[in-house]
């Protein structure tokens, strides 16, 4: 289980902050909203979701976020918290690089990267897209995208 391989080793991959990839998130949820996809991460049909936070609880790495569906603005698909940039361009190409390009050119101000990733506040976001287009890592994305795609 994932829970398992967080205690006695924390993961199996590149990334210690990225998911493990066991599907205990998968497991929890009473609805059949989360499978496992051939990248080895999960994958949320929001069709079937809920919302009912079981597999935020399940997730070890604490990577997985309830959200309303209809949230709007950015969100950062990289969990990597640490302040190693050679290490994290040699082991993922989509982690963040922590160069805060996003917070810098976001109009609105509701970018903050002091906890070593971006984390917005959806209060402000007006989903405008320019932090997507500053980000050399390309680790940004609309979180009405995500949810639009997976809806169809």
């Amino acid at each position: 289980t994932c829970k398992a391989v967080q205690l006695v080793m924390n993961g199996t991959k590149k990334c210690a902050f990225g998911c493990i990839g066991f599907g205990d998130c998968v497991a929890e949820c009473p609805f059949g909203a989360l499978s496992m996809g051939k990248n080895g991460l999960s994958v949320i049909d929001y069709k079937k979701c809920v919302g009912c936070g079981k597999c935020a609880k399940a997730c070890p790495k604490k990577l997985i976020s309830i959200c309303n569906a209809d949230t709007k603005g950015s969100v950062a698909l990289c969990a990597n918290h640490s302040d190693n940039k050679p290490q994290i361009r040699k082991d993922c190409s989509s982690g963040c690089f922590k160069c805060g390009m996003c917070a810098r050119k976001c109009p609105e101000q509701c970018i903050d990267v002091s906890g070593g990733i971006p984390k917005v506040d959806y209060t402000k976001c007006t989903s405008c897209g320019e932090c997507i287009k500053s980000c050399p890592d390309k680790v940004l994305v609309l979180f009405q995208d995500i949810v639009a795609v997976a809806q169809h």
